[in-house]
């Protein structure tokens, strides 16, 4: 006689279930929601740091505003070194 109360493909189907829970947030950092990706910005500037790792590149520059002509901090997200490589 089995000592487990619940049969192996119940508790395969609720890992599957959790597993899928947990993996929406993961998804969802993926989305181009907070993107706008007719509107595009052109400035010129010097790089002060290039950061070549996963999840994504990052490039920091400093450029100056066209509107106040002070110098802002800018950080650049790109895509991940292995599309980035292609």
């Amino acid at each position: 006689m089995s000592r487990h109360k619940y049969s192996t493909s119940v508790l395969a189907a609720v890992f599957v279930m959790l597993g899928l829970l947990f993996s929406a947030p993961g998804l969802a950092h993926h989305s181009f929601a907070g993107y706008e990706p007719e509107l595009q910005i052109k400035f010129s500037g010097v790089v002060t740091e290039f950061t070549w790792a996963n999840p994504h590149v990052y490039i920091r520059m400093d450029a100056p505003d066209k509107a106040s002509g002070k110098t802002r901090n800018w950080l650049i997200e790109c895509a991940n070194p292995g599309i980035l490589n292609r």
